[in-house]
């Protein structure tokens, strides 16, 4: 009998005990990218917010002004899952407090940190995503697909959304202006976004549409694609999580872009004063020439992977990073050089079949 009383009261006390407070954690930012010299009204999206939080930016030219105030709660809305999936762990309910962001016009390309505080501590570091293309934000009706502008080489640019609910499919139509590599490259899991993307491109014609082709993010790194568009066609590109999951938190950033693309090089670095033959390996570096009758009856297609040579002379005072101007005949891109004091050693395939045979 002792046992029992000293057993419930220690779980009485268990019990009653109070939590300790929470710290405010960080969840996504809406929309999740903002134009370099542009100003944006941004939701910012977390979890134990309260009103005493003060907002910090970590980059020198992001600029953050928030009153601190949080709003409702988003419950996550209909469709919800049934059978197995519905007895997953259920999502955290974030709310939401409005800031302006302004980045200034030197502010280099690439994830900007931000980070919230309260009398119950100090949250973990969140990303905003500085782009220099312009930006829009997805504004669908329903399941219809969203206009974008006319693409071009001299004319890229993102959109940003969310797949804000389960078995959401958002589509994005545009028309490509010439013929040529398209890329179009997703942000997600680089935001903060814990969900794993897959992109479908389409062809339009008037008696439907045609895929052209599809890549899931299996490995939880985000991802691009490049397929070889025709001029004058319109395209329609469709992203959904692999599972067809979604939440408020899923948001991204898709980048579209007409050109070549590198991914690439041989060797991957250079040393300042340094002159050298470089291999280029990317998409839409080269083109073959084609008859008029090849055109007509050709089809939209992912590009296919080539290979060119330079020769590439490095500054000798360039210092941490290079960057080379590549010409194609699809337009010029930039190729980014590490730059290193110790010259790079290109090892040829027979030298490396030498050099295995050695050691065996």
């Amino acid at each position: 009998m002792p046992m029992l009383v000293v057993a419930v009261t220690l779980a009485c006390w268990t019990y009653c005990r109070p939590l300790s407070a929470q710290a405010p954690a960080l969840g996504y930012a809406f929309p999740p990218a903002v134009q370099i010299g542009e100003t944006a009204v941004v939701q910012l999206g977390g979890y134990d917010f309260t009103s005493d939080m003060q907002f910090f930016s970590h980059h020198p030219g992001v600029k953050l002004e928030t009153e601190g105030r949080p709003g409702e709660f988003f419950v996550p809305p209909p469709p919800y899952w049934f059978g197995e999936k519905s007895r997953d762990a259920a999502f955290p309910i974030p709310r939401e407090v409005e800031a302006q962001v302004t980045l200034a016009t030197d502010v280099t390309p690439g994830l900007a940190r931000w980070q919230v505080a309260n009398a119950n501590g100090v949250s973990a570091a969140a990303v905003l995503l500085a782009t220099a293309e312009p930006v829009f934000v997805e504004r669908r009706w329903r399941d219809d697909p969203q206009t974008l502008p006319t693409l071009s080489v001299k004319k890229s640019f993102g959109v940003s959304g969310r797949i804000g609910k389960i078995a959401e499919v958002d589509r994005y139509r545009c028309t490509v202006e010439q013929d040529g590599p398209v890329t179009a490259e997703l942000f997600a899991r680089r935001l903060g976004a814990e969900f794993n993307g897959l992109l479908e491109v389409h062809e339009l014609a008037s008696d439907g549409s045609t895929l052209v082709m599809d890549r899931a993010d299996t490995l939880g790194s985000d991802l691009q694609l490049t397929w070889t568009a025709r001029g004058g066609r319109a395209y329609e590109v469709r992203l959904h999580d692999i599972d067809y999951r979604g939440n408020r938190a899923y948001v991204y950033h898709l980048k579209l872009s007409a050109g070549p693309r590198v991914v690439a090089t041989l060797p991957a670095t250079l040393s300042p004063g340094e002159t050298r033959e470089v291999q280029l390996i990317g998409y839409g570096l080269s083109a073959a020439a084609k008859s008029g009758k090849e055109r007509e009856t050709e089809v939209a297609a992912p590009a296919p992977l080539q290979q060119v040579q330079r020769r590439v002379e490095a500054p000798a005072n360039a210092q941490d990073t290079w960057i080379y101007r590549l010409a194609t005949p699809h337009g010029d891109t930039d190729v980014s050089f590490p730059i290193v004091a110790v010259a790079e050693q290109t090892v040829t395939s027979s030298q490396a079949g030498a050099g295995s045979d050695a050691v065996h």
